[in-house]
């Protein structure tokens, strides 16, 4: 069971602008997985906090292509997406910063484990 804080609805569309409503802990590796199986090109055009998957299939359930979480582009799916589509850049601008505080965190640790390591050197080279 994926936490509720943990999961993203995401807005996948083909070549043809229909549009796929899912949810997924990583929308842009779930992307790369319904690429495989799809002769048409997929884009990622929007992901959002929350598991929104079923409110949103039932929403545009008129619109919906045989019974498949694929939906037609209809003016009310589009500007329900087109009204998001800012919150898009915000994930990513803050999943940008939380990966550039990691690798800081990451590059901070290295160093004090080299200096560590360096202390421990001149330690036992002066230990009798």
């Amino acid at each position: 069971m994926m936490l509720e804080r943990n999961i993203f609805t995401y807005f996948i569309q083909d070549e043809l602008g229909n549009i796929k409503i899912g949810k997924s802990l990583n929308p842009e590796k779930r992307l790369f997985e319904n690429q495989i199986g799809n002769a048409l090109k997929l884009t990622l055009i929007l992901y959002i906090f929350g598991d929104k998957e079923k409110q949103l299939h039932q929403k545009f359930d008129f619109y919906r292509i045989r019974n498949s979480e694929w939906f037609k582009p209809n003016g009310q799916l589009t500007r329900y997406i087109d009204s998001r589509i800012d919150g898009f850049e915000s994930i990513k601008e803050k999943r940008n910063f939380h990966d550039s505080k990691i690798e800081e965190q990451d590059k901070w640790r290295e160093m004090m484990l080299n200096h560590r390591e360096e202390i421990e050197l001149k330690q036992n080279q002066f230990s009798w």
